[in-house]
């Protein structure tokens, strides 16, 4: 019996095996979501495409078969004739794979994006054909859009901002730093704006002083110990100046906690740090300021009562006799405290002086000739001055105070010799800037410079040096208040000081004065004879019965006839009783019980035509400016000199000396 051919069979497995290549080939094409396709190119027809071609051109397959030129017809019209002349040349020469990128428009008018890939391959038939596969990646274009968009704002923002950006890679120790954080740095601008660990840890710790606490406070915030980096440090700049700026940090961490990146900002605070330390200084010199005021205010009292009987008996004395060269020492000591006094109300801004016009380098010629004679040792004094009639607008002696105290405190920083230059000049600023003790506008200044090739100022005391009776130098050598005076006096001005300084080199003090123009060198002043009274009754008031008596003698001695009071009170029932009996009053302001300014008012309320001149060894703008509104003919500060008595007492007289005979016309 003949066996059964196996033939049938074997037909049968190989179309199994057909089968299922040809199941898994539509699962893997349904799993890419791509469209698979196989297209010949001469006739040009779609031999195969996959389902997911509907799902993103939005045509069915079959259409695709009936029309194959419906694939470059979706084709956007300003990407067509670019993919159409791409392929044709690719099919020139296929030999690399075929690649490109454009847009479709669905029927819906949806706009997608495709990549397509395919290589060409010739088979048995001879016929050339294309196999590829197109994906949609529409969702990627658009997040890389998206993406890019963001970069763009966020490098906008970046540029734009006034902070500074920083990145630090804790893992590969690199750090990225924006143009704005490396100016910040104070470092020249680099490439590809990242540094490596090393250079970050040293600008954070420039300058030096206090390199300890920053590594810790970075080390301890890495490691968890603080819940932020945030603190505010002095970085040294190219120009060698110290400026403040803020650095704020935030960490990235591991799932474990550990930190693989810290990024943040840093700010420019320098402005307002020093505003804030200007606030501080000026807050402290008030603060004392306001307690040597009451101390001078007492002190002016019994140097008034000093030097007024001291110059009333010198009068008295004749030439070269012994009593008179006692005197002259009485009253030398008298008017040295009296400097020493008007130093403590300059310092407390107590002292009052109408401001002028001052020829600057006129009165600074004056303060260096009067330190010749104080030079000591092996120091030289070298001036060099060139700002000709430039003026600004003060006083002569604030002037005085700021060149002698700036002076003295060189020559005390250089005890075994050196130079001491003091110069002057004028500039302009094109645009404001920062000093050392507060911000300069634009414009022209009169330039103050003292330098000496002394000692220096360490580090650690430069933020200190312009608080009052701050000081180091040895015991009994300066009493803290040079600088404090000079930095209120400049501040008053609207002017700024720039400090330098070099261990072992020496110091720098440059002061910027607002210049307000020009003026001639004062004409010499004549002496002349004082102004004298026409017995006008003057009603002296003061607690102080020395200065009652000093001021009653003086009025009589230029002139004037005086009813003297001891307080307040006492003048007040004495005027209310006979208010014409005065023709004018002279009355201290700080009094026990009614003060001077109470009886002012209590007066002219009565009789509101009498001067009244108001005297304080306690003088302040808001007194001025308050005893003035209140009607105060005049506002002398003690002590009182005979000539400035002299003076207010004419200035006030000619009224009350046509009332007074008005008075005495009408009684005849």
């Amino acid at each position: 019996m003949a066996r059964p051919s196996t033939a049938p069979s074997l037909l049968h497995e190989l179309r199994k095996d057909l089968d299922r290549a040809e199941a898994r080939f539509h699962h893997l094409v349904e799993a890419t979501g791509d469209v698979i396709w196989i297209t010949e190119c001469d006739p040009e027809r779609v031999v195969y495409c996959s389902e997911s071609f509907e799902q993103i051109w939005g045509y069915t397959v079959a259409q695709l078969y009936r029309e194959p030129g419906l694939w470059i017809q979706c084709i956007h019209d300003e990407d067509r004739d670019r993919i159409g002349r791409a392929f044709h040349d690719w099919l020139a020469q296929p030999t690399e794979r075929w690649e490109a990128e454009f847009r479709i428009v669905r029927p819906d008018g949806e706009l997608r994006w495709i990549h397509e890939r395919g290589v060409a391959m010739v088979e048995g038939d001879g016929k050339l054909r294309v196999v590829g596969a197109s994906a949609d990646i529409t969702r990627l274009r658009l997040t890389a859009a998206a993406l890019r968009e963001s970069e763009e704002r966020f490098a906008l923002a970046v540029e734009g901002s006034a902070d500074g950006i920083w990145d630090w890679d804790l893992q590969t120790g690199m750090m990225f730093m924006s143009e704005r954080a490396q100016f910040l740095y104070g470092l020249p601008p680099s490439a590809d704006a990242s540094r490596p660990r090393a250079e970050w840890m040293t600008l954070v710790l420039e300058p030096q002083a206090d390199v300890a606490a920053r590594r810790d406070a970075i080390a301890r915030y890495i490691a968890g110990e603080t819940d932020a980096l945030d603190a505010e440090w002095l970085f040294r700049q190219p120009d060698g100046t110290d400026r403040w700026r803020r650095i704020r940090g935030r960490c990235l961490r591991n799932p474990e906690g550990k930190a693989i990146r810290l990024s943040g900002s840093i700010s420019d605070v320098d402005a307002r740090r020093r505003e804030q330390a200007s606030r501080q200084q000026s807050q402290r010199l008030e603060a004392v300021g306001t307690f040597a005021g009451g101390i001078a205010h007492d002190f002016n009292n019994i140097l008034g009562a000093i030097l007024g009987f001291g110059e009333m008996s010198l009068r008295r004395t004749r030439a070269g006799s012994r009593m008179r060269r006692d005197l002259e020492s009485i009253v030398t000591a008298g008017e040295r405290g009296r400097a020493l006094v008007d130093r403590i109300l300059a310092f407390s801004r107590s002292s009052v002086s109408e401001r002028v016009l001052v020829h600057f380098e006129q009165v600074a010629r004056e303060s260096a000739d009067l330190l010749k004679p104080a030079l000591q040792g092996e120091i030289e004094l070298a001036c060099d001055f060139r700002a000709g009639t430039a003026a600004i607008m003060g006083d002569p002696t604030q002037v005085h105070q700021v060149v002698g105290n700036l002076a003295i405190n060189a020559m005390q920083a250089m005890p075994d010799g050196g130079t001491l230059r003091i110069a002057l000049a004028c500039e302009s600023l094109p645009q404001g800037r920062s000093a050392t003790t507060g911000p300069l506008a634009s414009g022209d200044y009169v330039v103050l410079t003292v330098s000496d090739t002394g000692i220096g100022i360490a580090p650690e005391n430069r933020q200190r040096i312009f608080d009052p009776f701050f000081t180091t130098k040895e015991v009994n050598v300066g009493t803290g208040l040079g600088l404090s005076l000079v930095h209120g006096i400049v501040a008053e001005l609207g002017g700024a000081i720039d400090v330098a300084s070099s261990l072992g080199c020496g110091s720098t003090f440059v002061v910027y004065l607002p210049r307000m123009g020009d003026v001639p060198a004062p004409p010499a002043v004549e002496a002349r004879r004082l102004p004298r009274g026409g017995k006008q009754r003057v009603l002296v008031v003061d607690d102080d019965p020395a200065l009652v008596r000093l001021t009653s003698q003086l009025c009589a001695d230029l002139g004037y006839e005086w009813t003297a009071c001891t307080s307040g009170a006492e003048a007040a029932r004495l005027f209310g009783e006979a208010p014409d009996r005065f023709d004018a009053v002279l009355t201290d302001e700080r009094m026990p019980g009614m003060t001077g300014m109470a009886l002012l008012r209590l007066m002219k309320d009565i009789r509101e035509d009498l001067p009244v001149i108001v005297m304080s060894g306690y003088l302040g703008d808001t007194l001025v400016h308050r005893a003035r509104a209140e009607g105060a003919s005049q506002v002398l500060a003690k002590p009182v000199a005979r000539a400035e008595l002299a003076a207010a007492l004419s200035s006030v007289f000619p009224v009350a000396a046509r009332r007074t005979a008005g008075r005495r016309d009408g009684r005849q």
